[in-house]
């Protein structure tokens, strides 16, 4: 049976790439796309192979190979729906060694933690840091400089699921919430936002701070009161986040800051479009970024690659 399974699974993987590779869509990132720092970013991808998780991580290793990304990062859920139990688990080869086996994806994934993700044993996810060539969690929270060519990116990874009273308030469902500082967490972002010098800062996280969908504002209203007055101190460039399981792009007036919804890797969900929406949709996928001294390019793939949007951000003399 498992032979059988192992085989099946092989063959689903081959008629989707032959799929994708007919449907001539996987050039969407070409030279003129990429520039000095490159990132794809994902987000919510676990799934364990079903809906559109394989399909979807198949046309990211195409993508990869063209675009040659300085790094991925991964804004979480990682595994739904129950995380992790340890550094041994299984979910680790069947939710994403075993899918995302495209060899341009063994770039290093740089990834935060996400509500999904705390529900097992969220420490086991910092630990894997130290058993894979390409998984990187060393912290709850922390930065890492990207350089390259004359450009430098500073991304600062959050931890903002203990900011949900939702989880905090729940530790049979989220064991490791409860228990975490936020207070230490927003006085390290002050001082991360602070000291970043690079050409570009960008903030990632899991939970979004501006959406149009209604059924989750309860929790933007806790990641604001946490994140809002540190954020206003120092505006980043970009916002990016995951968890809504769909496409979006908002500009607010006299914002400086752009907040960018990475969508799920397997399964999406409609978003509504608002007064301060650039661009919103349902489809699966991941974003592309490509990153110099001047301005970023920033796309936004559907489940097969094609280009579903792209906007460019000019740099800002405001630091």
């Amino acid at each position: 049976m498992r032979r059988h399974n192992h085989t099946m699974f092989n063959m689903k993987r081959v008629f989707i790439l032959i799929g994708i590779i007919i449907s001539g869509c996987l050039l969407s990132v070409n030279a003129q796309t990429r520039a000095d720092v490159n990132f794809l970013v994902v987000s919510d991808l676990g799934n364990y192979g079903g809906d559109d998780q394989p399909i979807v991580a198949e046309s990211l290793g195409q993508v990869a190979y063209n675009f040659g990304p300085t790094a991925i990062l991964n804004l979480g859920d990682t595994f739904h729906y129950w995380g992790v139990q340890s550094v041994d688990d299984p979910s680790w080869n069947n939710n994403f060694e075993a899918i995302y086996t495209h060899p341009a994806l063994y770039n290093l994934w740089y990834s935060v933690l996400g509500n999904h993700d705390y529900q097992g044993n969220t420490q086991a996810l910092i630990d894997y840091t130290d058993r894979s060539r390409r998984w990187n969690l060393p912290e709850r929270y922390y930065t890492k400089k990207f350089k390259r060519g004359d450009t430098t990116v500073d991304v600062i990874f959050l931890d903002t699921t203990p900011m949900l009273r939702r989880a905090r308030n729940n530790p049979e469902t989220y064991p490791d919430a409860q228990v975490q500082d936020t207070t230490a967490q927003i006085q390290w972002l002050r001082r991360a936002l602070a000291q970043a010098d690079g050409d570009w800062v960008i903030v990632a996280a899991h939970h979004p701070l501006f959406s149009e969908r209604d059924d989750t504002s309860f929790q933007r209203a806790d990641v604001n009161a946490h994140l809002g007055l540190a954020l206003a101190s120092r505006r980043p460039d970009l916002y990016i986040n995951g968890d809504l399981h769909g496409f979006e792009h908002i500009k607010r007036p006299g914002d400086t800051t752009d907040y960018v919804t990475c969508t799920s890797g397997s399964r999406a969900f409609d978003i509504p479009v608002g007064e301060n929406t650039k661009y919103a949709s349902g489809y699966p996928g991941f974003i592309s970024m490509a990153f110099d001294k001047k301005k970023v390019t920033v796309i936004m793939h559907g489940r097969d690659g094609r280009e579903l949007y792209r906007f460019t951000k000019e740099k800002e003399n405001n630091r």
